[in-house]
């Protein structure tokens, strides 16, 4: 049975992080920012928190410093430069928890599944003397642009199986074996017993291209970006909205503009820095829609949108409940 461990991401807030992790034994988190780990550890709920962000010398102190006030704090890393760097300055109070980073098809960071030089990595970890490895680890950013992301879900899972028998051939031994990616952790196939931890981020709120990839449906989709109707320009049959690419980035512009909840005809046709266009291929009924009254829009890509606001509003039935501060930064 795979473990669970929330990646932080872009939208991080306390009371979101406990909500996530409520009822675990532990509560463990995957950052992608040192302000995020420093967040986190300031709040004093989270003692197991995963830097999973290739590691570079200028900010060993501030890793050194959390390695310090957390039961488990982890480092990533895919390079043998880093890695002699963080065993030279490492001492019997500050020894280095390490996640090998592996690339199972993404092509971004880690060391090919497949080389040699990740057997050999893995060995320089076990013999160093102020390193311990704590586990591999692939982030499965294709399958973002997958339609078929249970597919690549399975290709990554058979693949870290191999390395770890490549790793235990070697005598090599670590207890974590994780993927990650919302839409390859969405999808599951049987091949995950291969694994022992999913790292999925995104799955909290969902977003449009979540949906199109079948990752969820439409309904499961929690975070909207709400703007208000801002003109009517009936010659044109247009309306216009205070919600321009600084609201809610372009991603997604060349696929699918943008849809409106419960308002499945209108869509997003241009965007300027703070205004949206928006229009119809049926005649807009512009009573419908008083200027000053507000519509929710999914966002294409949930990570790129809420990393672009200060707060979250929290609504049921159209009452705010709850209004929750992300951590920013790096």
């Amino acid at each position: 049975m795979s473990t669970f461990i929330q990646q932080a991401k872009y939208l991080f807030y306390s009371e979101g992080a406990l909500l996530q992790t409520d009822g675990f034994k532990k509560r463990s988190l995957v950052v992608s920012t040192l302000a995020e780990a420093e967040f986190f550890a300031d709040s004093g709920h989270f003692q197991d928190i995963l830097y999973g962000f290739p590691l570079t010398a200028d900010k060993i102190e501030r890793c050194r410093s959390l390695n310090q006030r957390l039961a488990e704090f982890h480092v990533m890393i895919d390079s043998y430069a880093i890695l002699k760097e963080l065993d030279r300055v490492g001492s019997d109070s500050c020894v280095w928890s390490i996640f090998i980073a592996v690339d199972c098809g993404y092509g971004r960071e880690g060391v090919p599944w497949d080389d040699d030089r990740l057997i050999a990595l893995a060995g320089e970890v076990t013999n160093g003397r102020f390193l311990s490895l704590a586990g591999i680890y692939t982030h499965c950013g294709h399958s973002y642009n997958s339609q078929t992301p249970s597919d690549v879900a399975r290709t990554a899972c058979t693949r870290m199986s191999q390395v770890k028998q490549q790793l235990e051939a070697a005598d090599i031994r670590c207890s974590v074996y994780g993927i990650g990616s919302t839409p390859s952790c969405s999808s599951i196939v049987p091949e995950m017993q291969n694994v022992n931890e999913m790292h999925p981020g995104n799955y909290i709120f969902y977003d449009l291209q979540q949906h199109m990839i079948g990752s969820c449906s439409k309904q499961e989709i929690a975070c909207t970006i709400a703007t208000r109707i801002i003109g009517h320009y009936p010659e044109r049959n247009e309306l216009l909205i205070d919600c321009g690419f600084t609201a809610r980035t372009k991603q997604g512009m060349d696929v699918c503009a943008a849809v409106f909840k419960d308002h499945s005809e209108l869509r997003l046709v241009g965007m300027t820095q703070e205004i949206g266009i928006v229009s119809s291929d049926e005649k807009i009924d512009f009573t419908k829609f008083p200027v000053g009254s507000m519509i929710l829009q999914y966002p294409w890509h949930s990570c790129a949108s809420a990393g672009m606001h200060p707060a979250y509003f929290v609504h049921v039935n159209g009452v705010v409940t709850a209004v929750w501060k992300p951590c920013r930064g790096w």
